[in-house]
């Protein structure tokens, strides 16, 4: 297995540990301090900088990436992430497909769409050179 996609799925997996302890820390304490968009916007800043830091980090504690593999890499643990949240609603949560693609919408999981796109653009972003 490619060191992409074993650095894919762990890097998904980080990803829902940090999604998960981020949405506990916003529904108790960002938004009763801050109040419901400015909670969501602090919790998104948290998010994409942790997530970013920990692929980095096990960027390189894999190996050398070129801009492609990193892009697999990024995009895979997006992935593994959104496929590991939707089964968390399905299983723990109990809702249905309808109800768990409107928690992860632009209108109600306001974080989750940028937090996904930062996670799997941001580990081939940065590795390009100059």
């Amino acid at each position: 297995m490619g060191s992409w996609v074993r650095g894919g799925l762990i890097y998904g997996v980080i990803g829902v540990s940090i999604g998960t302890i981020l949405a506990a820390a916003r529904t108790l304490v960002l938004v009763p301090l801050f109040g419901d968009m400015p909670g969501y916007l602090i919790e998104l800043a948290l998010a994409s900088i942790a997530v970013v830091i920990s692929g980095l980090w096990l960027m390189r504690e894999l190996g050398s990436w070129t801009t492609n593999s990193a892009l697999y890499f990024g995009v895979l643990g997006a992935a593994t992430t959104l496929l590991i949240g939707a089964a968390m609603n399905f299983l723990v949560l109990g809702l249905s497909l309808a109800e768990s693609l409107q928690v992860a919408s632009m209108t109600h999981g306001i974080v989750f769409p940028f937090a996904l796109a930062a996670m799997a653009m941001a580990p081939s972003v940065l590795t390009q050179r100059a």
